[in-house]
């Protein structure tokens, strides 16, 4: 998953992956996303929020989509790791 997003005045860009060249991603049957985007989506909408002040950072977006699929690779029996590239 890739996106596109306009920074301004900023020193530092980071690239959140779903895994690492030659790891795998798994896809979510019910949700048609993979996992790694079904997360990511959850995060920007609000559920990343971790100090309720209504904006989600990128710190409180990788914890999340980390977080959740570090929960959801131990109930499936799966791995599927994200990493960060700055």
């Amino acid at each position: 998953f890739f996106q596109y997003v306009y920074v301004k005045d900023t020193e530092v860009i980071s690239i959140f992956y779903s895994s690492k060249l030659g790891s795998p991603s798994f896809e979510d049957q019910k949700s048609g996303y993979g996992i790694f985007t079904k997360y990511l989506i959850y995060g920007l909408e609000g559920r990343a929020d971790a100090n309720f002040n209504g904006e989600v950072s990128y710190s409180e977006l990788t914890t999340y989509v980390i977080s959740s699929l570090k929960d959801w690779s131990k109930e499936n029996q799966k791995s599927q790791r994200p990493y960060t590239k700055e």
